[in-house]
């Protein structure tokens, strides 16, 4: 028998194990070193790393050793300081503390990643054995300095098949979210935050909301004009239009509640206060766009090309004090650019657009698109050669309208139009529809094309037929809101050609009732 030291080399770890055993000269399958002064006495350790891992854990079990230290130093503190019990955080506040902090962190990697020239990624798909449940994780890594700085930048759930197709497109969103997301997004982010608090602050408080109501009443609104704040929702992004621009309509209602309990959130800085207005007078656009094109009882199809040259005009002309909002400015001009940058290059909406006597061919910047559109418009129409006279001018004044006025720039497009005589002879009835001025804004393209029917007989037939398409899915999804008010937990036994006949005969009016 000899004592030896025996080093196992493995692919991962190498232990070290210390024993006495009976060498066996004919078989050796270890790494031997027979030297028994080559380590001391107290350089010797055995390693367990699984059986250390768990005691570890055990530690912080209820009742570990861990888990009463940490307990008695919360003890402690509550004491020491004459704390409340409350001031422990529950379950909640650390989920959402974490949530928090996560959209933090996430923002502080964006922005690095966009000051790196250049970034590699790794990815790859496993399974969790235990709930069946398949994620694509992604890596990225780029130079900082004289480093490599590695960080995981995304775990994606994969809920279908595991085809190339699918995992481009899962790839595709993560890198997409990445290069869209700018430097303002950290900036911007904690003072949104701060409203959101205050907002869910006031609504989860019988209390707050009473305050709220009573500080309006004291000011003279009247009962039944109350107003109540409003909190964003995740899926939809004018949400959060809706929730700034409550808050700050409501800021001299908030500001006396918020001074005088210890336990409200912080209100927002004068600083971040005025980027709050200025954000509003960013997303002012888009969330007109959004409402105007998501009617389904009047024609949107023919706005899209003139609401896209609006929104563009507009956004030239605000000019943000703050860098943040400068950057969410080019932003935005990117994205509709890179979105809409094309879409007069679609003949469907384009001849749409020319039909609709409110627009006609006035926000058309690509002349190429136009004049195509214009020839397929021909060719459909079939025109026919026509005398007849031009009708009689319709005014362009438009009714009164609120103080925001999205359409200033298709005003000012329509006025200087008015003013410019035709220089050629109108042989074609498209020639002669276009020499006509621009029809009001609020006119009903469908009535107005009634009227002109027996003049541009042609064109009225395919205006039927191009005003029968709708801008936006809009409408299917509120078939699914409403689908989801009727499939309730009482309702779960409703058949699918039940849920069927009932949606269709909601939506009947009410004279094909009785």
């Amino acid at each position: 028998m000899s004592n030896l030291i025996c080093k196992q080399t493995t692919e991962t770890s190498h232990v070290v194990l210390s024993k006495t055993v009976v060498q066996d000269t004919e078989s050796e399958t270890e790494e031997c070193v027979d030297d028994p002064n080559l380590f001391t006495e107290k350089s010797v350790v055995l390693k367990r790393p699984i059986i250390d891992a768990f005691n570890r854990i055990s530690l912080y079990a209820e009742g570990g050793f861990n888990h009463r230290k940490i307990t008695m130093c919360l003890l402690y503190f509550i004491c020491k300081d004459y704390r409340p019990f409350a001031v422990i955080p529950s379950v909640i506040t650390l989920k959402n503390t974490l949530d928090n902090k996560y959209e933090v962190t996430k923002g502080i990697l964006k922005s690095c990643l966009l000051a790196a020239s250049h970034v590699s990624i790794t990815f790859d798909a496993w399974t969790e054995t235990m709930n069946e449940k398949s994620f694509l994780g992604v890596t990225v890594h780029y130079l900082k300095d004289v480093s490599l700085k590695s960080h995981c930048l995304a775990v994606a759930e994969l809920k279908e098949r595991h085809t190339a197709q699918y995992l481009s497109d899962i790839i595709q969103k993560i890198l997409s979210d990445c290069s869209n997301a700018y430097s303002w997004s950290t900036k911007l982010k904690p003072i949104i935050s701060k409203v959101r608090e205050i907002v869910k602050w006031v609504k989860n408080s019988v209390i707050n909301s009473d305050q709220l109501i009573k500080k309006q009443a004291e000011a003279g609104v009247p009962e039944g004009k109350f107003k109540k704040l409003i909190l964003d929702v995740a899926t939809r992004w004018n949400s959060v239009f809706f929730m700034i621009r409550r808050f700050l309509e409501m800021e001299s209602f908030l500001s006396p509640i918020i001074l005088n309990d210890i336990t409200a959130p912080s209100m927002p800085t004068a600083i971040e206060m005025n980027i709050l207005r200025q954000l509003l007078e960013l997303l002012q656009p888009l969330e007109f766009v959004t409402k105007e094109s998501s009617g389904e009882n009047y024609i949107t199809i023919s706005k899209v090309i003139p609401m896209i040259s609006c929104l563009l005009k507009q956004l030239a002309q605000i000019q943000p004090r703050f860098d943040v909002l400068s950057d969410i400015k080019d932003m935005l001009h990117v994205e509709i650019v890179r979105r809409f940058g094309l879409i007069e290059q679609v003949k469907p909406i384009s001849i749409a657009t020319i039909l609709d006597p409110r627009f006609k061919n006035l926000h058309f910047s690509d002349p190429v698109a136009c004049s195509s559109a214009m020839a397929e418009l021909r060719r459909l129409s079939k025109p026919d050669i026509t005398s007849s006279e031009s009708e009689g001018e319709v005014t362009t004044s438009l009714e009164n309208e609120e103080s925001y006025d999205f359409w200033a720039h298709h005003k000012m497009l329509a006025h200087g139009q008015k003013k410019k005589k035709s220089s050629s002879f109108a042989n074609d009835e498209l020639s002669l529809y276009l020499s006509n001025p621009l029809s009001p804004l609020k006119s009903n393209p469908l009535e107005l094309w009634e009227d002109m029917k027996t003049v541009f007989p042609m064109l009225y037939k395919q205006s039927r037929i191009s005003f029968t398409m709708v801008e936006t899915s809009v409408p299917s999804e509120r078939l699914f809101s409403k689908a989801g008010g009727v499939m309730t937990k009482t309702r779960n036994r409703l058949t699918g050609s039940r849920l069927e006949k009932i949606l269709l005969l909601a939506d009947l009016p009410e004279d094909q009732w009785f």
